[in-house]
């Protein structure tokens, strides 16, 4: 039996997203406010890190405040999903990712659920015309992504799900 190579992401230094795919790579990460649970799952690790706003304090302000305590490791609700879209919705490097209701009571405090939004296929250059061209000749227009075509993280994963995680409040 083969095992897989891990990766802890325990000081990743921002929030982050896995997104879940056959990669043969699991990432770990402490989660769930105080309980300190040690969730994994399998895919792709992308960082999140936004320069401006810094959505990991965020995170963190939330989770550790009046309602949740830090104490967040049997399953959000949808209050607590509201609050976590808005934060990612507010900027564009995270706007095509919002919480999978579907899984809120899988998910806990640096372990959220999400569903990732179609993305463009493969990067472009955005011209002045508002067109861009890919590697391989694939013509995408600005206006076909409205955040924009060269915003996104990530490209040609099409619609799919994934975890959003961060350095969790212990």
């Amino acid at each position: 039996m083969s095992i897989k190579p891990l990766v802890q992401l325990y000081d990743a230094g921002g929030p982050g997203l896995i997104v879940l795919f056959p990669s043969g790579v699991l990432y770990s990460n402490q989660v769930g406010g105080y309980s300190c649970l040690q969730s994994e799952a399998e895919g792709i690790y992308v960082p999140l890190v936004d320069e401006v706003v810094n959505q990991e304090e965020q995170l963190y302000t939330y989770f550790t405040g009046p309602k949740l305590l830090g104490g967040c490791a049997n399953g959000i609700d949808a209050e607590d999903a509201d609050a976590i879209d808005t934060i990612l919705h507010a900027r564009l490097l995270t706007e095509f990712i919002s919480v999978d209701r579907s899984k809120l009571g899988w998910s806990c405090e640096a372990w959220v659920y999400v569903k990732i939004a179609n993305q463009p296929p493969e990067r472009a250059v955005s011209y002045s015309s508002g067109v861009g061209q890919t590697a391989s000749g694939l013509t995408i227009k600005d206006s076909d992504y409205p955040s924009g075509i060269n915003m996104f993280p990530l490209y040609g994963f099409g619609e799919c799900t994934g975890i959003l995680t961060w350095n969790n409040n212990d």
